[in-house]
């Protein structure tokens, strides 16, 4: 399952502000959190005012009980889409920061960088995250993630979360969509409406981990 930002940026209507932490998937022993924010780009000469995901904040227990703590940051990003300080955490206590290649084992949780992605491996789900330039960027956000969900066990359960949720139903989400009629400025407003279940109120988060 995957989370991407050029489709559903996590918003509702305008209830629902940039810059609010929520929980994006939560499992036993396994949660992600994330943060959107603005970004205003041009794509085919219209200017299209949206959000995308710039934080990501991922949180494991191992199977002896330490916790894994790492958070990816867009916005540390420079224009070649890496950084050398882009995810920064703690394993059991022990901080540490990674640019480009670097990698962790925490007990059975292990945590593999790219050159501009993470990826952190659990006994049940695997968390990658990937960060892209915003093309034909305006103002705002120059850099967006996106979030791959995956579990490793064929039978999942107790998953919530705006996309947690996803794996407990047997029919898929489907949300409002945006529609541009030909305009030449044009701000999102369906922000994955519809997909949540009107739960996105009782899943802001106070603290990123």
């Amino acid at each position: 399952t995957v989370f991407n930002n050029h489709s559903t940026p996590l918003q509702k209507k305008e209830l629902l502000l940039t810059s609010v932490l929520y929980n994006l998937f939560s499992a036993p022993n396994i949660s992600a959190n994330i943060i959107n924010t603005r970004s205003n780009f041009y794509r085919r000469k219209v200017l299209i005012q949206g959000t995308f995901m710039t934080e990501a904040h991922i949180k494991v227990r191992s199977i002896n009980g330490r916790l894994l703590l790492a958070s990816f940051w867009a916005d540390r990003i420079n224009h070649l889409n890496y950084a050398w300080d882009m995810v920064n955490g703690t394993c059991s206590g022990k901080p540490f920061i990674f640019g480009p290649r670097a990698r962790l084992t925490c007990d059975d949780v292990h945590l593999q960088m790219g050159y501009s992605s993470m990826k952190v491996s659990a006994k049940a789900w695997n968390i990658s995250v990937n960060s892209h330039p915003i093309h034909h960027w305006v103002r705002g956000a120059k850099h967006h993630l996106e979030l791959f969900i995956r579990p490793r066990e064929s039978v999942v359960t107790c998953v919530h979360g705006l996309l947690g949720q996803g794996f407990m139903s047997k029919t898929p989400f489907n949300g409002r969509t945006s529609h541009n009629r030909r305009y030449s400025k044009f701000t999102s407003k369906a922000m994955a409406a519809g997909g949540h279940r009107r739960i996105c109120e009782k899943l802001r988060c106070e603290i990123p981990l």
